[in-house]
């Protein structure tokens, strides 16, 4: 902010971290860095009625684990991708996310074990770490909202209190156990 109250722009902000031996970051410096250094995800989008409507539309967010997906579609008849695609279709409207990322062979082995291993086990290992969910969220949060929806009834597996989704216009009126 200038001395006079108005918003300081790019060159004033520039004179003054030169001034004060500061380090100036831009949006696009931030924009390129996230390009270039986070892994990628794609957000494929099952969209099934008019987001429009007023009435809370069913959604759920799903990593993807290919390998994983179908051995848990063979082994227990019906994995979470096919009850939330199902769910979503017979409950328009609704929005079925499906968060396809880089995955390396360690992470593929290591979700095939967590499959394989007694129930007690997989309680323990079935807990993603925070930080990752939490821009999980935000990721898939910004594609919901782009989408049209604003009243969510979130169908999961890990049912616990999704903290922010507000800042994107969301509202959590719902939470459907899996």
């Amino acid at each position: 902010m200038n001395d006079d109250g108005t918003m300081a722009r790019y060159a004033e902000l520039k004179a003054f971290s030169r001034k004060h031996n500061l380090k100036m970051v831009t949006i696009k410096d931030l924009i390129e860095y996230r390009l270039n250094k986070e892994k990628q995800e794609l957000y494929l989008a099952f969209v099934s009625g008019d987001p429009a409507q007023d009435d809370p539309a069913s959604v759920r967010v799903h990593s993807a684990y290919p390998p994983s997906d179908l051995l848990t579609e063979i082994m227990q008849g019906e994995s979470l991708v096919t009850k939330g695609l199902k769910y979503i279709q017979a409950h328009p409207p609704g929005i079925f996310l499906y968060v396809m990322k880089e995955v390396t062979s360690a992470q593929t082995a290591a979700k095939i074990e967590s499959l394989l291993a007694p129930q007690s086990v997989k309680a323990e290992q079935s807990a993603p770490p925070e930080e990752r969910m939490l821009r999980e969220y935000g990721f898939g949060a910004q594609v919901i909202r782009d989408l049209g929806f604003r009243k969510l009834q979130v169908l999961t597996s890990h049912p616990r209190q999704i903290i922010g989704l507000d800042a994107y216009g969301l509202e959590v009126c719902k939470t459907i156990p899996m």
